[in-house]
């Protein structure tokens, strides 16, 4: 189900709106996508995937949850290189582990107020 509290992006990355969850008929999420010229009107099932059936595989437009999980690669001495955000901690993984030659870690950007900063340190194998 999509949620009114949380961010969404499109599967390709376009930023999404989300207006309201509690529309009528087969597509009640209602919202916009930002497109070249501009905010375009989208509505969505409720679990937010573009494509009737979704057995047709994963769409260009289907909602995906923005989170702030980011990766920091790098040493003090060299400096560091902050890369993101990711939609969960496994995307944030299989890009570190292709792009980071240094030490790397996951962070979790949500304000400290909410929940504590989450740093995973890892270091590649040598």
């Amino acid at each position: 189900m999509i949620d009114m509290k949380k961010n969404y992006r499109t599967r390709d990355g376009k930023p999404v709106r989300i207006y309201a969850v509690d529309g009528c008929g087969s597509r009640p999420v209602q919202g916009a996508t930002l497109e070249k010229a501009g905010w375009a009107i989208r509505c969505w099932p409720s679990n937010g995937l573009w494509a009737y059936p979704a057995d047709d595989g994963p769409d260009a437009d289907d909602l995906v949850e923005v989170t702030n999980t980011i990766i920091c690669c790098g040493n003090p001495l060299e400096g560091f290189e902050f890369c993101g955000p990711f939609t969960s901690d496994a995307e944030a993984v299989t890009w570190a582990e292709r792009h980071c030659t240094d030490t790397w870690w996951i962070a979790d950007l949500d304000p400290p107020i909410e929940r504590p900063v989450k740093l995973r340190r890892f270091k590649p194998e040598e």
